[in-house]
């Protein structure tokens, strides 16, 4: 998904509903929510992924984080 897409998500959400809270669901740690408190700009280090994510040295995301 691409920033541009999700904000139009979250526009729709935010037209319908106000200004609630943002939560991520981590389907590799028991569906465990967390509350989103950071969004940052990244890029993929070399080997810092592994290589079936599809991450490769440079490429660019956006890291949401709590």
């Amino acid at each position: 998904m691409k920033i541009l897409e999700l904000a139009n998500q979250l526009k729709a959400i935010y037209d319908k509903h106000g200004d609630i809270e943002v939560m991520f669901t981590d389907p590799n740690h028991n569906n465990s929510t967390y509350s989103i408190g950071r969004a940052t700009a990244r890029v993929a280090e070399k080997g810092e992924f592994p290589k079936d994510w599809d991450m490769p040295a440079g490429f660019k995301f956006v890291e949401l984080s709590n």
